[in-house]
């Protein structure tokens, strides 16, 4: 029997559409934690616009760590079996209203409910990032495809948020800086879609060997406890 990681073992050398497609699977990553590293920037004006207290300033920024917390696993089971391409485009169009949303929020309420809304978002395309590296790169180039997207993901932050301020100084309002993110997600959701097409995806069969697991995903989790061994280890990065 196949599985997703047999068969991209054949794969030698990865296509240039492969590499644009995983590196722009990783800034949708970045791209999601820049809404939530921006809001300690944005808090400020956020704060004397709305006049939240701060427990609610506590509340709004928790909301996106302990959702993720709590929603990681149950994405990962509940979507693995779904193919990486179409789940990434539905988790960057899901979060486009959510993140004009924000930017339109009148209430800690909405603002609650729009930052909910991205970390759901977010959450939903966790169990593609992995698959999308054995559908589209070859696996001797996965670890220089990490590392470009790690360079990426940390300019893109650094530059963001550096700059954060200054945009909301310029614009004259936080509001402005959340429609920029979300320009910024429009932009990215029509590149991503007009570049990743899986019909011309290097590895195929991936669809069949998801669907082939018959064995509850839980019951396999139990069987790699490295795999818990890892995820424990990421709470010291």
């Amino acid at each position: 029997m196949d599985t997703s990681a047999s068969l991209s073992a054949g794969l030698t050398r990865t296509p240039k559409r492969g590499w644009l497609v995983a590196l722009l699977s990783r800034v949708q990553q970045s791209s999601f934690a820049l809404l939530s590293y921006s809001f300690g920037m944005f808090f400020p004006f956020i704060r004397d616009d709305l006049g939240l207290t701060p427990w609610q300033a506590g509340v709004l920024q928790g909301v996106w760590w302990l959702s993720a917390a709590t929603l990681a696993l149950p994405c990962g089971m509940w979507f693995s079996r779904y193919r990486p391409i179409p789940l990434i485009s539905a988790s960057l169009l899901l979060g486009l209203p959510f993140i004009f949303l924000q930017g339109l929020a009148h209430s800690f309420w909405m603002l609650l409910l729009a930052r909910f809304g991205i970390v759901v978002s977010f959450v939903l395309a966790t169990p593609a990032r992995p698959l999308i590296m054995q559908e589209w790169v070859a696996p001797p180039q996965y670890a220089l495809v990490q590392s470009i997207g790690l360079s990426l993901h940390s300019t893109l932050l650094a530059t963001a948020i550096s700059s954060s301020v200054f945009l909301i100084t310029f614009v004259g309002s936080w509001r402005y800086g959340y429609m920029a993110l979300g320009c910024f997600f429009v932009l990215h959701t029509l590149t991503w879609i007009s570049i990743a097409r899986e019909k011309v995806a290097p590895v195929k069969g991936l669809q069949q060997a998801l669907q082939s697991y018959r064995e509850p995903l839980v019951r396999i989790l139990w069987k790699y406890p490295q795999g818990w061994l890892i995820g424990i280890t990421m709470f010291a990065l």
